[in-house]
């Protein structure tokens, strides 16, 4: 992390940039240096997409009061613009790190509880898995419209009520892999058969191809991390996240989007520049335009945050819910040309300094990161030995940092609620 950072800072076309992001990037060495597990877990994706989306990126970037390659390259940012934006996310990651020491002090020796999920459980899984995957391709406009590129697939004949079964297959997914981990040997024979079975229906329901990269991480990262029994790592998951960045992620971009075989996607791709120009990472223009964009509106005073709060709320039932600011600065830069599209990254400190600049990030991501860390991060259960709520969160890190955290916590808070009852079923079958 730190030759890249140096190298970067080489190559870097406006030194102001190596000035502005070393701060950040001493944090992120300091919690990197400092990490007390074995194994790669979700505080260590948390520090490597900071290090590239808030480090590596606005020193590849920046350049003359711009913020190149990105959705908002021909906008012109002033230095004091640029440095608030900075300070926003040095203050939400700071209270992150405070947090994660106070919360490790405090639960250091915590006995965790470990559910043992049998071959009930793992049949049971299997049926509802099945099940689930007919419901995905029925909701879904038939196997044709399922299997289909993204950019070719009929979304007026898909059904809202396939996310909530696609939620339901992948979780029931989890549940039979962590069974199959588990299995005696009598029933390993047949436990194999139905994993291969349910990988089989999770690869064509979610694949590069037809699905969503952040659905396609959130779906086979557990997978990975449950086979591993949790031991993944931290250099292989580095290696991998900087190849998924630089070679996997331009590719499915190319043949998820624009339906371009991978041939094809292989030959426009120009791999080297990725090492000195992160593709697709611009979470910091956005962060820095939100800085701009709330000098000619006014403060919001906690509806913003309560709006994301309150996500799983209806806006026909709160008709005067907030849009998330990432939306509604999508919008203008959309209607304006400037961007091409209104879904653009919007690290969730946007909404906090929307509700009341720098003292409204400070309240608002105090509060966030007390809730994260108590109630959902220190995880005290596991199944068969293996933590599959933080892997489920893990794989969901990087979506939620890039944001809008309100549009796209659905899968993850969907999957942490079915994981979370079929445990507890588990624990009542087992008394």
């Amino acid at each position: 992390m730190i030759l890249y950072y140096l190298i970067n800072a080489i190559f870097a076309r406006d030194i102001f940039s190596v000035f502005l992001t070393f701060p950040l990037f001493v944090l992120v060495i300091t919690a990197v240096m400092n990490r007390k597990s074995k194994y790669f877990d979700i505080h260590e994706m948390v520090w490597i997409i900071v290090y590239i989306f808030f480090v590596i990126e606005p020193v590849q970037a920046i350049a003359d009061g711009h913020i190149t390659d990105g959705p908002v390259d021909v906008l012109y940012f002033t230095r004091y613009e640029l440095m608030e934006a900075m300070v926003t996310i040095f203050i939400f990651f700071s209270l992150y790190l405070y947090n994660s020491v106070i919360c490790y002090r405090q639960d250091h020796g915590f006995r965790t509880e470990n559910i043992l999920i049998g071959q009930r459980m793992m049949l049971v899984a299997f049926v509802i898995n099945v099940f689930a995957f007919v419901g995905v391709v029925v909701t879904s406009g038939g196997i044709t419209n399922l299997l289909a590129y993204r950019l070719e697939k009929d979304v007026s004949s898909t059904d809202f009520i396939s996310f909530p079964i696609l939620t339901l297959q992948i979780s029931t997914a989890f549940i039979a892999c962590i069974a199959h981990i588990g299995a005696p040997r009598n029933f390993k024979y047949i436990s194999t058969l139905i994993i291969a079975i349910i990988l089989i229906l999770l690869g064509i329901s979610q694949n590069p191809r037809n699905a969503a990269r952040y659905f396609v991480l959130a779906s086979w990262y557990p997978v990975v991390y449950i086979f591993m029994r949790g031991k993944i790592s931290s250099a292989i998951a580095y290696a991998g996240i900087f190849f998924g960045l630089i070679i996997v992620m331009p590719l499915m971009n190319l043949v998820g989007r624009e339906g371009v075989s991978l041939d094809e996607a292989a030959r426009l791709t120009d791999f080297g520049g990725g090492v000195l120009r992160v593709p697709f990472v611009d979470v910091f223009d956005m962060s820095v335009y939100n800085i701009a964009y709330m000098e000619s509106h006014n403060w919001y005073f906690g509806l913003k945050s309560l709006s994301i709060i309150l996500f799983l709320l209806p806006r026909n039932i709160w008709t005067d819910k907030q849009v998330w600011t990432g939306y509604e600065m999508g919008a203008i830069l959309e209607d304006t040309k400037v961007a091409g599209t209104y879904n653009l990254s919007s690290f969730i400190t946007v909404d906090f300094y929307a509700d009341g600049g720098l003292f409204g990030v400070v309240i608002g991501s105090s509060i966030f990161l007390y809730i994260a860390h108590r109630y959902v991060l220190q995880s005290k259960v596991t199944l068969n030995g293996v933590d599959l709520q933080g892997a489920i969160i893990t794989a969901s890190v990087p979506i939620l940092i890039r944001g809008p955290f309100g549009g796209n916590v659905y899968l993850t808070f969907a999957e942490l609620v079915l994981v979370y009852l079929m445990q507890k079923a588990s624990r009542i079958g087992s008394k």
